[in-house]
């Protein structure tokens, strides 16, 4: 985006070796921060653009160096104004969800707890309740709170939502979307048992979805790190538009070829912040078999 910015308002020019260069000026500033201001959402960039002009004692910036001043001006956006709405606020209860929430079936079991269907008592929705032993969890907590801390950063519809969190002496529970179509690595495995293969659609609107999901994450500076299928899960789309509508079994629904499926991406747990040069990490984060090799 920076680049296509930069190329609205720069002028190409020959150096004294009759190299091609793309110099955008300062005669230009005032239509660049206009288109600025209106990309990122903010007003006075000018100032910014300015500021930096003289610094480098020039009439012009390269491609490399309006780059560096736009990276500036996101951060900048996503530091000042990135939730517009907290979502952190009002949604910590330091009670046993019991109180709000009736607790059915199991959906599945991990290293530090499992995860019910659980039907909240006074608006009838089904919801995911993630249950985490504080015992099992002792020494990872962190973790939980970096993973809780990005969920109420993150609003899109295909990542999993966080409505609200509990605590109690034993265990926290975080309350989420109830995805009834199981994930895309159970749905693999069972067309790999009858032989069938995905429509080329279908598979195109599930990448789409998972892509647009990453977009999001990044945007805000995080990367997920731990991108599998056992983390993209399956809804058909009917299904996303009224949860109360699935019965007390929780039976998943799995969506068919011929409906258009809706994915969620869970699990940011391993989630980092993001700046570029900075690796605060030295050993590999994910899971080995899906991680980048780089």
């Amino acid at each position: 985006e920076a680049k296509t910015v930069f190329g609205h308002h720069a002028i190409t020019q020959s150096d004294a070796k009759g190299n091609q260069l793309d110099l955008l000026f300062s005669e230009a500033f005032h239509g660049l921060a206009a288109e600025v201001d209106a990309l990122l959402g903010i007003s006075g960039s000018i100032v910014t653009l300015c500021e930096e002009i003289k610094q480098l004692e020039r009439r012009y910036f390269t491609l490399d160096n309006f780059i560096s001043v736009f990276w500036g001006l996101l951060s900048n956006v996503q530091h000042e104004f990135g939730q517009a709405l907290p979502r952190k606020e009002g949604i910590y209860h330091r009670i046993d969800p019991r109180v709000n929430y009736d607790f059915l079936k199991n959906l599945g079991k991990g290293t530090y707890g499992l995860v019910k269907l659980a039907k909240n008592k006074r608006t009838k929705g089904k919801r995911a309740v993630k249950i985490i032993s504080k015992e099992k969890m002792r020494y990872a907590m962190d973790q939980l709170q970096m993973e809780i801390d990005h969920l109420c950063d993150l609003d899109h519809p295909h990542i999993v939502k966080l409505y609200e969190y509990y605590d109690d002496p034993e265990n926290v529970y975080l309350v989420q979307d109830f995805c009834s179509g199981g994930d895309v690595s159970q749905a693999i495995y069972n067309r790999h048992l009858t032989g069938n293969r995905f429509a080329e659609k279908w598979v195109a609107d599930v990448m789409a979805q998972v892509m647009s999901a990453v977009a999001h994450v990044h945007a805000r500076g995080i990367v997920h790190m731990d991108i599998k299928s056992p983390n993209i899960m399956l809804m058909p789309s009917k299904s996303t538009l009224m949860p109360v509508d699935v019965d007390d079994s929780g039976a998943a629904t799995m969506p068919k070829d011929f409906e258009k499926p809706h994915v969620v991406l869970i699990d940011l747990g391993v989630a980092q912040l993001f700046s570029p040069g900075n690796f605060t990490h030295n050993r590999p984060i994910g899971t080995p078999a899906t991680m980048a090799p780089e």
